[in-house]
């Protein structure tokens, strides 16, 4: 049984590799990177504008698509050396 410090130390097996961008974790093995920044958005209802504020029911939620760049901030930039924040 080999027991990890997954604090400072991750294994040396593993293949996860943090965002250079967010640091989120990612499955480099799994993960294709693209030759842009990928973002995309679902909207859901049909009242954005409205004095009363409860009435207002539109709503965007990003979506990331599945095993390519960063699950989390969806950067291209996510294995760029460690130059954090360079989106």
């Amino acid at each position: 049984m080999r027991s990890h410090d997954y604090r400072s130390n991750p294994p040396e097996d593993d293949e996860e590799v943090r965002c250079d961008v967010c640091g989120a974790t990612i499955r480099a093995d799994l993960t294709q990177t693209s030759d842009q920044t990928l973002f995309a958005y679902t909207v859901t209802g049909t009242i954005y504008h409205h004095a009363d504020l409860s009435q207002i029911n539109r709503q965007v939620d990003p979506v990331s698509r599945s095993r390519v760049n960063c699950w989390f901030c969806s950067s291209n930039k996510w294995r760029n050396n460690g130059k954090r924040g360079s989106l």
